[in-house]
């Protein structure tokens, strides 16, 4: 039976193998020809493949029955590669493998079964000690007659491709690690602008996830609420195949707030530069957006703060100089008075005028009070007076249909307070009870009471404990609130008020102070039915100590001024003549100046025949403190009185330093100036 010829087999034919013998048959010139040309013709064949495997980065190898390389060549080029070194070695043996490890003895039982193989891959060392990559596919080879002779194939060096492709998985996922962990999410569009390619950083979003965006264009989506503008022109930029930089989108999110995010995307065009789609970013910006509502709102606080601060600046200014006019008004009623005696048919008229410019003056400190900047002065001293003196002002300052309901009780509850920061707890309630009342002719309740809070209601109020706690109330009829509003009343810049007519502030400034002097407040409200604001603040005992009058309060001594010498520095003509007047029935010798350097002058000439200096705080060419500051060195000892109309703790603190006797009000001065005088010179 003849043996069966592969289709894999080669003739043998060797280069100078003789064809036939020349004297077998008379044809043997002709197959000798035939012989000759196809050595020629196998040569130039060998030839030209050689030259074509050095255009090539793959090596071509034979291996024997053995599976031991007998031929190879390539390239001058691969140089990862001992061609010479691997002749005569199997592949695991140049590999440096057992064949009976792994991967090898798989590759092994193919070649035993005489199989093909393709991208055969393994490692092994290069020339310069490098671990590298080998990729080879063979297929064997059999004889004429059928037997297995050995294997050929090809083999290339793929370590640069391998590497190239671990890096690339590397950085794809580190890119997907980076797209699910932060914030950001990233999208891919097609060129129909729907999403075919979006990470799972949106899933962040609570209810939102990639399936609902897959297959969809943005403003097909259900979640977006914007208007179709809005869209429209979107759409116009993308369709143009223009970049765009956070474009935002709103939709309502889980926790029911209204949630904002920016996107951000390039257009993607292929190697012949058709347009194939977008690809970008998206972020949630809620936070920022908020912040810099915020800082929006807090810059336009910031400017209203200042302009109130101006305000008040320029009311102080106002008030110095109206303490001036009324200090001259109530000072010469006062000597015209005493001048024209009890019976006098104008003393009624001048009593009128006596009785106004008090109340001009109580509504001058007022006015002083409150724009004055100084740290909170908590001292035990009885509520009433405070609410009737805010209750004045604000009959003074509302319009005429404004009224007041009050219900203050007698008894004498007294409390730890700066009554300057309960005043404005008092003005900012009952100016938000009436900016509730619809009608112009509001009734507004005012009441003061005591109550007895056991633990369980001190704890509801949120309160320090039980206990005895004065109840100040303010009550009104307007539209009320409802249940939503409440829970936010006292945040800042939250208001019901339209636009431009509320801070929000003005609550949430009263909740604080109240909170600063272990109070509290309860607000009760329902739609249509009015408001109530309960404020609670610890009692003090009936017998604590009020607080000590102040060195600038009424003296009760004697006034007797004995010829002493008292020098007067005012820039106000008339107040500069009504002091004069009124130490002058006290028996003062008195010198006048209209400018500190002259008086400083007159000092400097007989420092020792001067008692008493009496100096306006406020002045064009220096002001009380810099007068004292010049006659120190002249008479270290001599008592100084400054009269101003805005006593404040830093020009308090620096009088003191400076050994200044007395701090007189400006507007008190016909009252007080001979009698702070007298107790100016006690010791002297």
């Amino acid at each position: 039976m003849a043996a069966k010829t592969s289709p894999n087999a080669v003739p043998a034919i060797e280069p100078g193998a003789r064809c036939a013998d020349a004297s077998a048959t008379p044809g043997d010139d002709a197959l000798r020809d035939e012989c000759a040309r196809l050595r020629v013709a196998l040569t130039e064949s060998q030839a030209r493949f050689d030259r074509l495997s050095t255009l090539t980065a793959h090596w071509l190898w034979e291996q024997d029955r053995e599976l031991r390389f007998t031929r190879l060549w390539g390239s001058q080029r691969v140089d990862s590669v001992d061609l010479t070194s691997m002749l005569g070695q199997t592949r695991w043996e140049r590999a440096g493998a057992s064949a009976d490890s792994g991967v090898w003895r798989q590759h092994r039982e193919q070649l035993e079964r005489r199989e093909p193989f393709e991208r055969f891959e393994y490692q092994a060392q290069s020339p310069d000690g490098q671990w590298r990559v080998y990729n080879v596919s063979g297929s064997p080879v059999f004889g004429a007659d059928g037997a297995f002779v050995g294997y050929q194939g090809v083999g290339c060096d793929v370590t640069d491709l391998r590497r190239a492709e671990a890096a690339l998985r590397a950085s794809e996922a580190r890119f997907r690690n980076f797209t699910q962990m932060g914030s950001d999410w990233y999208w891919e569009q097609d060129s129909q602008f729907r999403f075919v390619e979006i990470s799972a950083g949106i899933g962040q979003r609570g209810d939102v996830t990639a399936q609902t965006h897959l297959g969809k264009a943005r403003w097909e989506l259900e979640y977006v609420n914007m208007d179709a503008s809005t869209w429209r022109a979107h759409r116009e930029l993308l369709e143009r195949h223009e970049p765009f930089r956070d474009f935002q989108i709103q939709r309502p999110g889980a926790d029911g707030e209204v949630h904002v995010y920016a996107i951000s995307g390039d257009p993607v065009f292929d190697d012949e530069g058709r347009f194939t789609g977008y690809r970008g970013v998206g972020r949630d910006v809620t936070a920022s957006v908020r912040a810099a509502q915020a800082q929006r709102a807090l810059e336009a606080q910031l400017r209203e703060s200042q302009k109130m601060e101006s305000v008040g600046t320029l009311a102080g200014g106002i008030a110095h100089d109206f303490n001036n006019i009324l200090g001259a008004i109530l000072g010469n009623v006062a000597l015209a008075r005493d001048e024209i005696g009890p019976l006098h048919a104008a003393q009624q008229s001048l009593q009128q005028i006596n009785g106004s410019a008090l109340r001009a003056r109580s509504l001058v400190r007022q006015i002083l009070t409150f724009s004055r900047r100084q740290p909170p002065e908590m001292t035990c001293q009885p509520l009433r007076p405070i609410v009737e003196e805010t209750i004045t002002m604000l009959r003074a300052t509302m319009p005429a249909g404004v009224s007041f309901e009050l219900e203050l009780t007698d008894s004498a509850l007294q409390v730890q307070v700066d009554s300057t920061q309960l005043q404005q707890v008092l003005l900012n309630l009952c100016t938000n009870a009436w900016h509730a009342s619809p009608e112009p002719t509001a009734a507004l309740g005012v009441g003061l009471g005591a109550v007895e809070l056991d633990a369980v209601a001190a704890a509801a109020l949120g309160l320090g404990g039980s206990g005895r706690y004065a109840q100040l109330w303010v009550r009104d009829h307007g539209c009320g609130m409802d249940a939503a509003t409440l829970a936010r009343i006292f945040e800042p810049f939250f208001t019901t008020k339209p636009k431009g007519q509320g801070t929000g502030l003005g609550l949430a400034v009263a909740h604080g102070i109240v909170s600063s002097h272990r109070g509290a407040i309860r607000v009760t409200s329902a739609p249509a039915e009015g408001s109530r604001f309960d404020v609670y603040l610890p009692c003090q005992p009936d017998d604590a100590a009020l607080p000590a009058e102040p060195v600038e309060a009424r003296a009760s001594s004697e006034l007797q001024g004995r010829g002493r010498r008292v020098v007067v520095i005012d820039d106000d003509e008339v107040m500069l003549l009504v002091t004069q007047r009124v130490l002058l029935r006290a028996g003062y010798r008195v010198q006048t100046f209209h400018r500190a350097a002259e008086a400083i002058g007159a000092v400097r000439a007989a420092p020792d025949d001067v008692d008493l200096v009496i100096t306006d705080f406020n002045m064009p060419d220096m002001s009380g403190l810099d007068v004292v500051r010049s006659l120190r060195p002249l008479r270290p000892s001599l008592p100084v009185m400054i009269s101003s109309g805005h006593i404040e703790e830093a020009m308090r603190a620096e009088a003191s330093q400076l050994g200044v006797r007395v701090l007189m009000r400006k507007e008190c001065t016909l009252d007080e100036v001979a009698e702070l005088a007298d107790v100016a010179l006690k010791g002297c």
